[in-house]
């Protein structure tokens, strides 16, 4: 969704109109997020979606980049998310239940912080250069050899492992940035 800057500016201001189009525009995205996060489970994928848009609301003048509305949502998201995780957890621990229940919680809050580390790098590699995106697929979901790349990429072998080098040290960095959020 492209924004004019006076219509970014609008937003920012609280225009309802702009909130309510930002909203029809991205809530089924992240609707999806929260389903896959939440694995499956349409009430708490509910529930965050409205959190995270009443959060957006409510920071609307914090948005600094109108490019990046789609990952600001999606780190409000994560941001309720964990919310929700940890309030979930501190309750099952308050319980004091048998330890089946104990143990069984255990492998729930394990598969979900597994679904979220994912999620955190899909979001990080959405956010770096097509370039490097494109050479770190080719290179660790693809599983070529440097020399297969250069090939492909028409770059000696010398190059394709400095851009190797930049592109991870550009996906840490998104990394990073998204965890201390």
């Amino acid at each position: 969704m492209k924004l004019t800057e006076a219509e970014f500016q609008r937003l920012k201001n609280g225009d309802p109109r702009l909130f309510e189009k930002i909203y029809k525009n991205y809530k089924d995205k992240v609707y999806s997020f929260l389903f896959i996060k939440a694995n499956s489970n349409r009430d708490v994928a509910d529930d965050i979606l409205s959190d995270t848009f009443y959060s957006a609301l409510l920071s609307i003048s914090k948005l600094e980049n109108k490019e990046r509305i789609q990952s600001w949502l999606l780190t409000i998201a994560n941001r309720r998310f964990s919310d929700y995780l940890r309030k979930l957890y501190q309750e099952e621990k308050c319980k004091n239940s048998i330890n089946i229940q104990e143990d069984c919680s255990d492998c729930v809050m394990e598969k979900l912080l597994e679904n979220e580390k994912v999620l955190l790098f899909d979001l990080a590699m959405d956010r770096i250069k097509p370039d490097y995106k494109k050479i770190l697929k080719m290179k660790y979901i693809e599983k070529k050899s440097q020399l297969k790349i250069a090939e492909i990429l028409d770059k000696k072998i010398v190059a394709v492992q400095g851009i190797l080098y930049r592109a991870r040290e550009s996906l840490k960095n998104e990394l990073s940035k998204l965890l201390e959020s």
